[in-house]
């Protein structure tokens, strides 16, 4: 059980405020007049700019020197007792669990154990899970197996079996990479720090589902799909849209959360291929980077999140959310921009609307802009340049 602190009510520590979820979830908790602290191992961190932020924080990097950040948190736990930690990346989520039963008897922590995020981190550890549950996921080998690569479906995807991994100057996330043909992937391996997942790629649009559980019990869903991406080939959104429940694969998801008896939020990625059918690529316990369009469209997950585990409110009466609303993240759009201008020169990018630009007035949000909120927008500008 969580020990709640009973000494500051309302009080959330937010980490890992350089990221655009967190900056979400400190706006979205800030507006429901939670005392929201803010903590990063970086100065200039965008969410710690919010104007809703009671107070700053900071500790150790946790790439760099992960003892030294559990240190630094255990610390700051102690001394500002919130009701809620909140960790918003995989690696602090995991340094976190590293020391589970010290945290959750001084604060509320609101997701599983750590043998069941082990589970979900682990890329090869859940796509067995899902096949045991029935759910399509792509053809994934161990390069530790060594297995044929002259008979292995491509184009392949080669990516590490977690999304960060520890090297001698700490933690770092490895990089995805593609190959056409058994040559281009040998030369992948023989280069690749550390075992890896060879997987077939699905080419198709990317769908999320994102969820709200306690007990494996999914409260409240929500989905969208990407519409750009950076890189264009695969990644972080720069522009996504809500769609309806119909439209994604929600009763996969929901399957696959009850197996797991999963606690708190989760962020189910799948590819539709051209098959039609929808693949699990992967599941990230904690908050997404397009947290903001789920808020904006009508599902608040942070607050949804709090109030569940604070408030004991599991409730599942809500409204219908906001279909066809979007999120374009500005600098992530440019960063997209780049990558294709270099890769297939300005006539071809600019010769068609490929930022899908003005064809979105009066339905699309902004991720980290907000007029009533500017100061984490202009240091991420200045950061950016």
């Amino acid at each position: 059980m969580n020990a709640v602190a009973t000494e500051q009510q309302g009080v959330v520590l937010v980490l890992d405020a350089e990221n655009r979820s967190s900056l979400a979830v400190i706006r979205s908790l800030g507006r429901a007049g939670l005392r929201v602290i803010a903590a990063s191992h970086l100065d200039q961190a965008i969410g710690t700019a919010s104007k809703y932020v009671s107070q700053v924080c900071s500790y150790s990097s946790p790439s760099k020197n992960s003892e030294k950040f559990v240190e630094d948190l255990l610390a700051l736990v102690k001394k500002h007792k919130p009701q809620m930690l909140l960790p918003c990346s995989d690696l602090s989520l995991e340094l976190i669990l590293s020391k589970e039963n010290e945290f959750r008897a001084l604060t509320c922590l609101p997701f599983s154990d750590q043998g069941t995020i082990n589970n979900i981190i682990n890329k090869d550890k859940i796509l067995e899970i899902a096949n045991n549950c029935g759910i399509e996921t792509p053809h994934t080998v161990e390069s530790q197996t060594k297995p044929n690569l002259e008979s292995f479906p491509f184009p392949a995807v080669v990516k590490a079996s977690k999304s960060f991994s520890k090297g001698s100057e700490g933690f770092s996330k490895p990089a995805v990479c593609y190959a056409n043909n058994s040559i281009e992937l040998k030369n992948i391996l023989e280069s690749f720090s550390g075992p890896a997942l060879i997987q077939q790629r699905i080419i198709g649009p990317g769908v999320g589902v994102f969820t709200l559980s306690r007990a494996g019990k999914v409260l409240s869903v929500f989905c969208h799909k990407r519409l750009l991406e950076k890189p264009p080939t695969g990644g972080v959104s720069v522009l996504s849209e809500s769609i309806f429940e119909s439209e994604a694969p929600v009763a996969q998801a929901i399957k696959l959360i009850e197996a797991l008896k999963l606690d708190g939020i989760a962020m189910l990625e799948f590819k539709q291929g051209t098959d039609g059918k929808f693949y699990l690529m992967e599941i990230n316990p904690r908050f997404w980077g397009s947290l903001q369009l789920a808020i904006s469209a009508g599902r608040d997950f942070p607050l949804m999140l709090y109030n569940s585990f604070i408030n004991n409110d599991s409730t599942n009466k809500q409204r219908p959310y906001l279909v066809g609303l979007r999120l374009r993240w500005f600098l992530g759009t440019l960063d997209h921009l780049i990558i294709r201008l270099k890769k297939d020169g300005p006539a071809k990018v600019l010769s068609y609307n490929a930022l899908m630009l003005f064809q979105e007035i009066g339905r699309t949000k902004y991720d980290v802009f907000d007029a009533n909120d500017i100061k984490p927008f202009l240091r991420e500008l200045k950061n950016y340049l």
